[in-house]
C-alpha cells in the first residue's frame, strides 16, 4: 500500500468509524507517555476522517517527529487512503462533536457521528436534542442566504428549536443570526499541549466576542447558554402584548388559523421588536385560501404542536418586515398568545397549554366567542380534512428526501378515500403536489423493475456459466464468475425474498468452490513434497556414484583406510536410499566389504579376518 509510511498525526481508537479522534505527540518521551493510557487499545485510520479504516500503529523516533502510520500491507487488499488533510486542525470537528455531546450541559450523552463529508472536509454537523436539550447545528462553511433560510426553516420544522454554531471559516452567516437573535454563537478547537480544546464564542450587536469553555455553558430546551448570553438577559419582567402598542396594523383574529413549524418559540430581539418578544415559524390560513409562511411573535415562551391548528389570541397585528438578509418581505403577525383549536373527538388535554398574555388594565381583553362566528371555522370537516392532507403531503414528502418510493406509493394506496377530495377545484395546489410525488415514485418503482429484471436474466446467465467451468474443471473462470454474480446480487441485496433462489445457488458455488480449491492446494503440496524428495534422492545417488568409482581406485591402491572411510560413507547413503538404491549401488558396496574382510588388520595374520568384516 503506498501510504505505508505517510504521516498521520490523528488517529481513531478501536474503531475506523469512532468519532474520537487522538493526537499523537510528536516528542518521543511524551508519546510513550500518552500511548501508555491506551495499552491494548488498537488505532485506525478513521473514516470520519476521510480515512480508509486500515489499522495505524505508532511510529517512535528519538531524532524525528513521532506520528501514526498505516501497518504494512504485504498481501495488498488494504484500501487506498484518500485521506488530504492531516494536520491539528483536521479532526476538529470531531472534537466538537464530542464536546456538543457529551462534554455540553448534564443531560449529554454520547451520539453518532452525523456529519457531511467533502472533499475530506467536515461541512457540517448535526447534533440531535436529547432529553432536555435543543439541537445544534454547527456549520464549517459559509452558506447563500436562501439555502441557509430553507436549511434553518426545514431543521426548526422538523426538530423545534435549533441552535446554530459557525466554524471558523463560517463566519459570512453571522450577520444573519445577529440581526435575528440578537446574537451569534461561535466555535473552535484552541491547542493546550498536547490536547485540542473546544471553545463556544458569543458575538453580539455591539460587536462583542466572548470565547469561554465548554464547562462553563450549559444547554436546555431553550438552548445553549453562554457566560455572556446570562448578562445579557433581561432583568425586568416583561410587557404584555396588550400593554405595549404592537407594530403593523391592526388585525382582525377571526377566520385566521395558525399552524406552527416549530416545536416551540423562541427568544428574539431587534428593530422594530417588542422587548422579551418571542417568534416561531408558521403557515398561516386566512378562511378558505392558501397557506402563507409567516413568523408568529407573542410576548413569552409558548409550547406548540407541530402543524397543529391554533387561533390568534386578541389584540393582534400584521406587518411586513425585511430584514438586510431577506430578499423579500417576511409576514410577522404579532399577537398576545396563541389557543388551539380542538378538533372534533379530540381531547384537550393532548395538546399543550398556551399561557395567556397578563392583560393590561388599560385594555382588557375580551376572550374570543368561536360559537358566534358566521363564516366557516377550522373545526368544521373541510378544515380538518385540508389539514389531515397538508401532514400526508409533508410524510411523502419526507420519503421522497429519503428515497423510500415504497413507503411513498403506501401512503398513496393507503390514504386513497382522503386523496379522492384532490378532484375538488378548492385543491389544485395539494393535486399537483400529489401528483408530482406519485410520478417520482412511479419512476422509481419502474426503474427498479428493470433493475430487478436485468439482475435475473444476468444470474441465470452467471450461473450457467459456473456450472460449465465446473464441468470443466476452470476454477480460476468459476472464481470469475462467482464474484460477478455476488456483485449483480448486490444491487438488488442478497437478502430479498424475490432472489432467494438465486443466492442460494452462490452459496452452494461458493461452497463448491471452496472446497476444490482446498483439495487442489492439497495435491499441489504433495506434488511439491514428492519433487523435493526427489531432488534429495538424486543428490545422494550422485554422491554414491562418486563414492563408488572413488572406492575402486583406493582398492587398486590399497589404501585401506581411505576404503573404509568411503565404505562407511557409501553404507549410510545407502540407509538414506531405502528402496530407492539400484541393485547395482548394494553389489559394488558388497565387494568392498569383501576386499575389506581380506586385508589383514595391524597385528593380525593374513588369515584372520578383522572384527565386524562381515555383514
Amino acid at each position: 500500500m503506498a501510504q505505508d509510511t505517510r504521516r498521520v498525526q490523528t488517529a481513531v481508537l478501536d474503531s475506523p468509524n469512532s468519532d474520537h479522534p487522538l493526537s499523537l505527540p510528536t516528542d518521543r518521551k511524551e508519546a510513550v507517555h500518552y500511548l501508555s493510557r491506551y495499552k491494548g487499545k488498537r488505532f485506525f485510520c478513521g473514516r470520519h476522517l476521510d480515512g480508509c479504516g486500515w489499522e495505524l500503529m505508532p511510529k517512535l523516533y528519538g531524532d524525528r517527529v513521532c506520528h501514526f502510520a498505516h501497518h504494512p500491507d504485504p498481501k495488498g487488499i488494504a484500501p487506498e487512503c484518500e485521506r488530504r488533510y492531516s494536520g491539528p486542525d483536521s479532526a476538529d470537528h470531531l472534537y466538537i462533536h464530542r464536546g456538543l455531546t457529551t462534554g455540553l450541559g448534564r443531560a449529554g450523552g454520547a451520539q453518532p457521528f452525523r456529519g457531511t463529508l467533502v472533499k475530506g472536509q467536515c461541512t457540517d454537523l448535526l447534533v440531535n436534542p436529547g432529553r432536555n436539550r435543543s439541537t445544534i447545528k454547527v456549520q464549517f462553511v459559509n452558506l447563500p442566504t436562501d439555502a441557509w433560510t430553507k436549511e434553518d426553516e426545514e431543521l426548526r420544522a422538523r426538530l423545534g428549536r435549533v441552535d446554530w454554531m459557525l466554524g471558523p471559516h463560517a463566519l459570512g452567516n453571522a450577520k444573519y443570526l445577529i440581526d435575528r437573535d440578537g446574537y451569534a454563537l461561535r466555535v473552535r478547537c484552541e491547542q493546550q499541549g498536547s490536547a485540542r480544546v473546544v471553545k463556544i464564542g458569543t458575538e453580539t450587536h455591539d460587536g462583542d466576542l466572548e470565547w469561554s469553555e465548554l464547562k462553563d455553558c450549559d444547554i436546555s430546551e431553550r438552548g445553549i447558554i453562554t457566560p455572556l448570553l446570562r448578562k445579557l438577559r433581561p432583568t425586568q419582567p416583561r410587557r404584555s402584548a396588550s400593554a405595549a402598542r404592537l407594530p403593523g396594523f391592526p388585525l382582525d383574529v377571526e377566520d385566521i388559523v395558525i399552524y406552527p413549524q416549530e416545536a416551540a418559540t423562541r427568544p428574539i430581539a431587534g428593530p422594530g421588536i417588542p422587548e422579551g418578544s418571542h417568534v416561531a415559524t408558521a403557515d398561516v390560513r386566512i378562511g378558505e385560501g392558501e397557506r402563507m409562511h409567516a413568523r408568529i411573535m407573542v410576548p413569552d415562551r409558548i409550547d406548540l404542536l407541530v402543524d397543529e391548528p391554533y387561533a390568534l389570541i386578541k389584540p393582534a397585528s400584521v406587518n411586513a418586515m425585511k430584514g438586510s438578509t431577506h430578499a423579500t418581505p417576511v409576514w410577522t403577525v404579532f399577537s398576545a398568545g396563541l389557543s388551539a383549536i380542538h378538533a372534533p373527538g379530540r381531547s384537550s388535554a393532548s395538546l399543550p397549554q398556551t399561557p395567556a398574555a397578563e392583560p393590561a388594565p388599560a385594555a382588557p381583553i375580551q376572550a374570543p366567542a368561536p360559537a358566534e362566528k358566521k363564516t366557516r371555522t377550522p373545526q368544521q370537516p373541510k378544515g380538518l380534512t385540508r389539514h389531515t392532507l397538508t401532514s400526508l403531503i409533508q410524510e411523502m414528502r419526507q420519503a421522497r428526501r429519503e428515497g423510500n418510493y415504497q413507503l411513498l406509493l403506501g401512503l398513496l394506496e393507503s390514504n386513497d378515500k382522503l386523496l379522492k377530495v384532490l378532484t375538488q377545484p378548492n385543491y389544485r395546489k395539494e393535486r399537483q403536489t400529489v401528483e408530482d410525488l406519485r410520478r417520482w415514485a412511479t419512476v422509481r418503482e419502474e426503474a427498479h423493475a428493470r433493475i430487478e429484471q436485468d439482475v435475473r436474466r444476468h444470474s441465470a446467465a452467471l450461473i450457467v456459466r459456473i456450472d460449465h467451468a465446473r464441468a470443466n474443471g476452470k476454477l480460476e473462470d468459476v472464481q470469475r464468475a462467482i464474484n460477478e454474480l455476488r456483485k449483480m446480487l448486490v444491487r438488488v441485496s442478497t437478502n430479498s425474498l424475490k432472489f432467494a433462489a438465486e443466492a442460494r445457488k452462490l452459496r452452494e458455488r461458493e461452497a463448491w468452490l471452496r472446497q476444490a480449491l482446498s483439495e487442489r492446494d492439497r495435491a499441489a503440496r504433495a506434488r511439491a513434497e514428492e519433487a523435493r524428495a526427489e531432488s534429495v534422492r538424486a543428490k545422494h545417488h550422485d554422491r554414491l556414484r562418486d563414492v563408488l568409482d572413488q572406492l575402486l581406485k583406493a582398492e587398486l591402491a590399497g589404501a585401506t583406510d581411505e576404503v573404509r572411510k568411503l565404505y562407511n560413507e557409501g553404507r549410510s547413503l545407502l540407509r538414506k536410499l531405502g528402496a530407492h538404491a539400484t541393485p547395482s549401488e548394494e553389489r559394488q558396496l558388497s565387494l568392498t566389504a569383501q576386499w575389506l574382510a581380506a586385508v589383514p588388520a595391524d597385528g593380525q595374520d593374513k588369515g584372520e579376518k578383522p572384527a565386524g568384516a562381515w555383514e
